[in-house]
């Protein structure tokens, strides 16, 4: 990972997320990058430039091309697969920054992150445990409470983004 110089919350980008030590992950600046935008200028004058930079930090250290023109990031540096509330998360706050007057391209990356983890929900309403399985089927099953109910909080927060409700 790619030393954070130069951007304020530097220090909130590292730390344990699953695994111990103080091992840089996605989440961080991903909800960072979330917070800023619905907390604005009551917590950061820049909030737009900081937020984009977030985003930005974890697609250049963590991000990697998928199928479809969809960019996904791997969880962190020692589980680099991309999991389904991660990557929903990254589609929801793309599609939030877009919204509040972020580059366009936000918007795009956000669709095409949230169509790719809707693929991810079987029929019945299983979650899948991740979106890295390229040209295999997806196994089912996962962390009912974290990553599925991320999912779809995420999936709703992008729909409201879309409609330009941010």
């Amino acid at each position: 990972m790619r030393e954070c110089v130069d951007m304020p919350f530097c220090q909130f980008l590292r730390g344990p997320q699953s695994r111990p030590g103080p091992e840089p992950h996605s989440w961080s600046s991903i909800e960072l990058a979330r917070y800023l935008l619905e907390e604005k200028s009551a917590l950061d004058s820049q909030w737009l430039e900081h937020a984009q930079a977030l985003l930005a930090y974890a697609l250049a250290d963590l991000g990697y091309a998928a199928p479809g023109n969809t960019t996904l990031v791997g969880e962190q540096d020692e589980d680099t697969k991309a999991w389904g509330g991660a990557n929903s998360r990254l589609g929801s706050v793309a599609a939030i920054l877009a919204c509040l007057g972020g580059p366009k391209y936000y918007a795009q990356l956000g669709q095409n992150n949230v169509a790719w983890m809707t693929y991810f929900i079987d029929v019945d309403g299983c979650s899948s445990p991740n979106a890295y399985l390229f040209g295999e089927p997806a196994p089912r099953g996962g962390w009912q409470e974290d990553a599925h109910t991320d999912v779809l909080h995420s999936i709703v927060d992008a729909m409201r983004a879309f409609a330009g409700q941010c």
